[in-house]
C-alpha cells in the first residue's frame, strides 16, 4: 500500500526537479547537447527528457535524431518518442 503512494511522490519530486533545471534554469541548451554527443546508455533519460520538455528546439532535435541518429536504436527510441508527443502534457504548458 506504501508503495502506492510512495512511487507517485517519486516521480513527482523527478518531474519538479527535471522542470526546474530544464526549464526554469534555461537549460534547455544542455540537454539537447546530451543528445547530441549520444551516450548511448542515457539516451532513454535524454529523448524523454526532450519529449517532456516540448519546445520547438526540443522536438526538432528528437526529429533530427530520429532521421539520422547514430545508430538504429536511438533512432526507433526518437521515432517512438515522436509518436507520443500528443499524448504527453509539455513541461512548459505547465509553466504557465
Amino acid at each position: 500500500m506504501a508503495a502506492r503512494v510512495l512511487l507517485p511522490l517519486l516521480i513527482l519530486d523527478w518531474y519538479l526537479q527535471f522542470r526546474d533545471a530544464i526549464e526554469a534554469q534555461g537549460r534547455e541548451d544542455d540537454l539537447i547537447e546530451a543528445v547530441r554527443r549520444h551516450d548511448h546508455d542515457l539516451m532513454t533519460i535524454w529523448v524523454n527528457g526532450l519529449l517532456y520538455l516540448g519546445t520547438t528546439a526540443a522536438l526538432e532535435t528528437l526529429a533530427s535524431l530520429a532521421a539520422s541518429g547514430p545508430d538504429e536504436a536511438c533512432r526507433r527510441l526518437a521515432a517512438h518518442a515522436l509518436k507520443a508527443k500528443d499524448q504527453v502534457k509539455p513541461l512548459t504548458a505547465t509553466l504557465q
